[in-house]
C-alpha cells in the first residue's frame, strides 16, 4: 500500500483509525463474497451498485491509471441482480449508525 493515503508516510495512521476495524473488514469480505459468488471483482461491483442507485448522477472514480479508468468504465454493462443488490444493502446496514462524520 505504499504510496496510498493509507501508508504511513501519508499520514496513514489517521486514515487507518478512521477504517481499519473488524465491522469494515467483515464488510468487506462480504462485499468480497458477493462479488465471487457473482464472478466480477469487488471493485466492479462497488461501481456497479452505485450506479445501480438512480439518485445517484454521477460518480467520482479513484482511477490512477488509463487501465483503472478503462475498467471502470466498463462498470456500466454490469446489470446487478435485485438479490446482488438486496445483499450489498444488507452489508452497508451493518455498519449503522454511521460511525464517521465528516463535517459537510
Amino acid at each position: 500500500m505504499e504510496g496510498t493515503r493509507f501508508s504511513l508516510t501519508h499520514l496513514g495512521f489517521r486514515y487507518n483509525q478512521c477504517y481499519w476495524d473488524d465491522a469494515s473488514f467483515a464488510a468487506v469480505e462480504r462485499l468480497a463474497e458477493i462479488s465471487a459468488e457473482i464472478d466480477i471483482r469487488l471493485s466492479d461491483l462497488a461501481l456497479a451498485w452505485v450506479l445501480s442507485n438512480k439518485t445517484i448522477a454521477s460518480i467520482v472514480c479513484g482511477a490512477t491509471t488509463v487501465e483503472h479508468l478503462k475498467q471502470n468504465i466498463q462498470t456500466v454493462d454490469i446489470a446487478l441482480s435485485l438479490d446482488v443488490l438486496d445483499n450489498c444493502d444488507a452489508v452497508l446496514r451493518s455498519l449503522r449508525p454511521p460511525r464517521l462524520f465528516y463535517g459537510r
